[in-house]
């Protein structure tokens, strides 16, 4: 599938939005709600909470009871999904947040840091196929991408450049190498807030 299009090696950024996953256990298991989570969460950050930011990137490539839903694995294999610039992350969790926060049934609103780092390795620019490929960018509909997720990771790819599905001219870069990312910076923290009653999702940032 992916051994006619030009591979090259590639040095450039790339943008991802994560939770502290080891602060909001803590929090959790002190037996407190979402919201006081999220708001203890920016209290740590204004007072300059030192982030384990390399877990950020050791995080999605750990093993995992379940997988499944990322555009570019059927669960079988880690991804770690990540956009060439700040806006295209944060158009890719606000399009999740209905499913992602909707389940509480009220207006909730999540934490999230956006870190940068640097990704060094193989990749295959899928940009140019888009009028070949179309389903590269279905809205709802992964099969094929997990099938082009699944042949890159079969030729020792490290990474695909492709078109976003949530921002027009955004583009993505789904990750299948932990050694191919180093150097995580924070940037700052985005607050992501869903309201179900009138299923509209907003954000600030600090």
């Amino acid at each position: 599938m992916l051994q006619s299009l030009p591979r090259r090696r590639h040095r450039r950024r790339v943008y991802r939005l994560a939770q502290d996953s080891g602060a909001t256990r803590f929090f959790e298991q002190s037996g407190l709600d979402r919201v006081a989570v999220d708001e203890l969460l920016a209290l740590l950050a204004e007072f300059g909470y030192d982030l384990d930011a390399v877990d950020f990137l050791d995080r999605p490539f750990r093993p995992k009871r379940a997988r499944g839903g990322p555009r570019f694995s059927n669960g079988s294999f880690p991804v770690f999904c990540s956009s060439l610039d700040p806006e295209t992350t944060l158009a890719e969790v606000k399009h999740w947040a209905p499913r992602t926060l909707g389940a509480a049934g009220r207006r909730v609103t999540a934490s999230y840091w956006q870190f940068h780092c640097t990704f060094d390795g193989l990749e295959v620019d899928l940009r140019p196929q888009i009028a070949l490929w179309p389903n590269r960018i279905h809205d709802s509909d992964y099969t094929f991408c997990n099938r082009i997720g699944a042949a890159a990771v079969r030729d020792g790819l490290d990474g695909l450049v492709t078109w976003s599905a949530r921002r027009d001219g955004g583009v993505n870069l789904p990750v299948f190498r932990r050694r191919s990312l180093s150097d995580p910076g924070v940037i700052h923290i985005v607050r992501v807030t869903y309201d179900p009653d009138t299923d509209a999702v907003s954000t600030t940032s600090g």
